[in-house]
């Protein structure tokens, strides 16, 4: 059983990985496991800061946005 820390961790970056089929199962993983659902939320959040935070730096672009760093002035 992987530790709530962990799977904070793991649903962060499946978020910045856009992940989402892997993120349901790991949001259904954490519940079982009797884990504070809001701490999962506070995750998921996380990870859409960083991208976010990606798409500011230009890493990632955003679909018929040429200029997307203005979607996030």
């Amino acid at each position: 059983m992987k530790s709530q820390e962990e799977l904070l961790e793991i649903l962060s970056e499946q978020v910045v990985e856009m992940e989402d089929e892997d993120i349901v199962e790991t949001i259904q993983e954490y519940i079982e496991n009797g884990y504070a659902v809001d701490q999962a939320v506070e995750a998921l959040i996380r990870g859409m800061k960083e991208v976010g935070g990606l798409v500011c730096r230009r890493r990632i672009l955003c679909d018929g946005c040429p200029d997307c760093c203005r979607c996030y002035e």
